[in-house]
């Protein structure tokens, strides 16, 4: 290896570890990395050099002689990461020098309202819209760019797809626009997917096979295997509202028109009502037929895909006795048994998910800048 190429190699794993660590002293990095201390001095000042890394205090309580910390600069690789859904539209630049799973500061998320249904005209001005807002108080935006929206999604050609029934985006296009060319555009399931995994593996609690089903103002599911996302030809893998269960009158119907019968959507829409399913669920009946509706489609969903677990989110999953109608319903259609969990990322699991993703997407961009 010549030893050029042997200098960058080491910045690289020198950038990385500080990534992973937040911040270490030259012996820590030395240490971590496998390499002498005054090559990693000799990597710092490097780094140093090419505005990447800098100096953060003093090591404190250490025996013997302390040591300086070294940390990668505050804003030196960044990423916009956005969510949209009925209701919203939500944006922040990460940092990579953030933790994945660090919770988003307050002062830094944008909000721009939106209506309960939209089209992709309407939700591209309202994405621009905010993105002006996020420039105008963090400066130019970051070519990497993640985007979560509650719809179908093409995410290999950055388009929503209209669906028979879809609830928020009423219509069908691209947001290349908004995302650029590098941005990643995913469903917003498959992000809360991502993140409850995500919060599993770091409680010590890993689930790498699991099916995740979304109850909101839409309906949506992801598949994980081997801890990677099933997502389909198109991305559109997961549509759980259009699976077919058991109506009112003992026909079969899809999923998202067994609920709509019993008037808990939206006027004129097919986008249910969260707050007003909550209410209706506290009745014994109303709750044993949505156990039915919803645990007739998982059903199907465990006999085709084998699970180890069912999870789920979303704002009116965790409604009093809903896991318990949804097992009574469910365990007679299985073919085998079957866990049934809440989730345990329980508010804005799509923006978590799609947080990591940018967070992750920045350090890339940065390590490869070595």
């Amino acid at each position: 290896m010549d030893a050029d190429l042997l200098r960058r190699t080491t910045d690289r794993l020198v950038l990385a570890a500080l990534l992973d660590a937040g911040q270490l002293t030259r012996a820590e990095l030395a240490q971590r990395v496998g390499i002498s201390r005054p090559t990693a001095s000799e990597s710092v000042r490097r780094l140093a050099d090419a505005g990447l890394v800098e100096e953060a205090g003093r090591q404190q309580g250490a025996r013997g002689r302390s040591g300086t910390y070294c940390r990668v600069v505050p804003g030196a690789g960044r990423a916009l990461v956005a969510h949209a859904g009925p209701g919203e539209v939500v944006a922040e630049v990460v940092d990579a020098a953030a933790g994945p799973d660090e919770s988003p500061a307050a002062d830094r998320v944008h909000r721009h309202p939106i209506g309960s249904t939209t089209t992709v005209a309407e939700l591209t001005t309202a994405l621009h819209t905010l993105l002006g807002e996020v420039e105008a108080a963090h400066g130019p935006l970051p070519v990497d760019r993640v985007l979560s929206v509650a719809d179908p999604v093409d995410s290999a050609h950055g388009r929503l797809v209209l669906l028979e029934g879809s609830p928020f985006v009423l219509d069908e296009g691209s947001l290349r626009d908004v995302i650029g060319d590098a941005g990643v555009l995913d469903n917003d399931v498959h992000w809360a997917a991502l993140a409850e995994r995500a919060a599993r593996a770091d409680a010590g609690d890993p689930v790498d096979n699991f099916l995740y089903v979304y109850l909101g103002a839409g309906l949506g599911a992801a598949v994980v295997d081997e801890g990677r996302l099933v997502t389909g030809r198109r991305g559109l893998g997961g549509e759980i509202a259009y699976v077919l269960t058991q109506g009112a009158d003992g026909r079969a119907t899809r999923l998202l028109d067994a609920l709509c019968e019993l008037d808990v959507a939206l006027p004129g829409t097919t986008s249910l009502d969260p707050v007003l399913l909550r209410e209706r669920l506290v009745d014994e009946a109303t709750r044993r037929r949505v156990g039915e509706a919803v645990g007739g489609a998982l059903a199907s969903c465990v006999s085709l895909l084998d699970p180890g677990l069912v999870v789920l989110g979303g704002p009116w999953s965790d409604a009093p006795g809903l896991v318990d109608a949804l097992t009574e319903a469910l365990d007679p259609l299985a073919p085998y048994p079957v866990r049934l969990e809440s989730a345990v990322v329980r508010r804005d699991a799509p923006f978590l998910g799609a947080r990591a993703r940018a967070v992750a997407l920045a350090r890339e961009r940065l390590l490869d800048a070595v």
